[in-house]
């Protein structure tokens, strides 16, 4: 035990002063009771316990009120878990499809919406990287744990309003695949044991790539699931995009609007042959529910630290000098 404020146990010299003028005081009641002729030899023995009684009492009462001004303190080992670090890769479509508006307020901005909202509700343990493609990828930000950097990124986010008739889905793969290339080329000092590699796709499925299934392949050579979230309606909308400077929307050689559906097949396909899992998202609810079927799992617990802690305890030895007040007042001293 320790004592933040040892300086007030000195008090407790006054223990066997106290229990002298208790006991002083407790002979001479009984004296004067007898003296009186209050008690009978029955009535003597039951002073005489409630004399012992009431001492004992008083004395811890003292002894518990002095231990609480000295603010004791015990030493307590805590263990808490150590779980796997978890890599999460975005890979989001910035396409102009992704400006329709069949999930409000557009494709993108509800996607952009709920990742920022997951990645915010991360308790540390998770880093994630950020690849947006449509006719190409860029990487925005390799994996970090740094969250204001990522948000960063998310929100300098912005669709390609120009026409664009192609969005190459084995670009953002390929970008994918480089990030996990570099996270392994880590100095070991930098890594993290039993690390869990994921890519979470969103797009509303359209693609036109020419190489996927060989992309694919690199893809369950590095044994990296790709979670697929088909973002759109199947009734779909019409697309918004920017022509000679001019809000328009995108038409066909006919001049007919044209409308953005959700295409899912492309995206079904690459989440069962990486062994992902794939998503139908019409709506933000549904959106939300996806990414937290994916990220919201139980992290694996791979040990645990120990930790010492100092413990107060000034509450206990306080209630117990009440305690023994209430007893004295039972008592009726």
């Amino acid at each position: 035990m320790y004592f933040e404020r040892i300086e007030y146990l000195w008090l407790l010299a006054f223990l066997p002063a106290l229990w002298f003028f208790l006991n002083r005081y407790l002979n001479t009641a009984r004296d004067t009771m007898e003296v009186l002729g209050h008690t009978k030899r029955r009535g003597l023995r039951s002073h005489q316990s409630l004399s012992i009684l009431v001492g004992t009492s008083a004395t811890l009462l003292f002894t518990c009120l002095v231990v609480a001004l000295a603010e004791p303190s015990m030493n307590q080992v805590a263990r808490s878990p150590r779980f796997a670090g978890t890599n999460v890769i975005f890979l989001l479509d910035s396409s102009p499809s992704m400006n329709a508006q069949d999930i409000w307020p557009s494709r993108m901005e509800q996607a952009k919406n709920t990742m920022r909202k997951f990645v915010e509700a991360d308790s540390g343990n998770a880093r994630f990287a950020l690849i947006a493609f449509s006719e190409s990828s860029v990487i925005l930000s390799h994996l970090t744990s740094d969250i204001q950097n990522l948000l960063f990124y998310l929100d300098f986010l912005q669709t390609d309003r120009r026409i664009i008739y192609g969005t190459d889905i084995s670009a953002a793969l390929l970008s994918g695949l480089r990030v996990v290339e570099k996270n392994r080329n880590r100095a070991p000092t930098e890594s993290r044991p039993e690390e869990r590699m994921v890519m979470v796709l969103i797009s509303d499925g359209e693609d036109h790539s020419e190489y996927l299934e060989d992309v694919l392949e690199q893809v369950r050579e590095q044994g990296v699931p790709v979670h697929c979230v088909a973002v759109g309606t199947p009734e779909g909308a019409i697309v918004p995009v920017i022509i000679d400077g001019k809000q328009d929307y995108l038409r066909d050689e006919n001049g007919v609007f044209l409308r953005s559906k959700a295409q899912p097949q492309t995206l079904q396909m690459v989440a069962r042959q990486t062994g992902g899992k794939f998503f139908q998202a019409s709506s933000g609810l549904q959106l939300q529910a996806a990414l937290k079927s994916i990220l919201g799992v139980d992290p694996i617990v791979i040990g645990y630290d120990l930790a010492s802690r100092r413990r107060s305890l000034y509450a206990p030895f306080l209630a117990l000098a009440l305690f023994f007040q209430a007893v004295l007042m039972l008592l009726r001293f």
